[in-house]
């Protein structure tokens, strides 16, 4: 049944007396909807603050920061496509909400590849990454400008049950192993332009907050030693000092 509070559209759902158990019902559809454009409301709200906060405090427009304002743009992009709702198939606003929702769904999952990669240069290398921030720019906005626009070639965009994204074959032919086929061109795109994207970033910003923290920790005691060894030092001088 349509929400009477967002118009959202599930006519392209399955019907939940003909549909696989596994698949979620038009209302389920819809209650996801719902929850998700709640929490993107929030998110949206909460990205907006951290914006407006570097834009309107100087003291604030540092590169770190302005780092953390690009992954909050990308996640405010990314709320702004689920509130499009869930329009059919074809329509106009499901190739927009597809679209958008790819582009910065993937540029949000990047933005923190960036940010790993200065803490690892700034505490490992020792070095900055203020000259980097164009190149930052075309890794974050390019890769996902490139992935969102390849789907576009095979018609691979379209409804997916609760909002519009990169579609599958959903009939008989093609699902023909373990009711997947590895070689359609939606599962293609899927794993191309964001799960194996998105899984090579959590790989590799795992691996190096695990660095970044092993280093924090050894310099951290090396400081504390060199601390007790400078403390030592001084009450040596200091008995010297009372013996004369």
């Amino acid at each position: 049944m349509p929400s009477t509070i967002f118009p959202f559209n599930t006519e392209d759902a399955p019907d939940s007396s003909d549909s696989d158990p596994s698949e979620f019902s038009p209302r389920q559809q819809t209650m996801l909807l719902r929850i998700t454009v709640i929490e993107s409301f929030f998110s949206f709200v909460c990205s907006s603050l951290i914006v407006f906060s570097y834009i309107r405090f100087p003291s604030l427009r540092k590169f770190s920061l302005q780092l953390v304002m690009w992954l909050s743009i990308s996640d405010m992009g990314m709320g702004v496509s689920y509130f499009l709702g869930n329009p059919s198939s074809g329509d106009p606003r499901c190739y927009a909400q597809a679209m958008v929702m790819n582009f910065f769904e993937l540029a949000s999952v990047l933005w923190t590849v960036v940010i790993a990669y200065t803490l690892y240069r700034l505490i490992i290398n020792q070095k900055t990454s203020v000259h980097l921030m164009g190149r930052f720019h075309v890794f974050a906005f390019g890769i996902p400008l490139v992935g969102t626009l390849l789907p576009l070639f095979t018609s691979s965009y379209g409804n997916t049950g609760a909002w519009c994204w990169i579609t599958t074959p959903e009939d008989a032919a093609a699902d023909q192993v373990k009711g997947v086929d590895w070689l359609d061109k939606g599962t293609m795109w899927l794993v191309l332009v964001f799960y194996l994207p998105l899984w090579l970033a959590i790989i590799y910003n795992s691996f190096v907050y695990v660095v970044v923290t092993n280093s924090l920790q050894v310099s951290g005691s090396e400081g504390k030693r060199g601390e007790e060894r400078r403390g030592a030092e001084r009450r040596g001088e200091e008995e010297k000092r009372g013996a004369r």
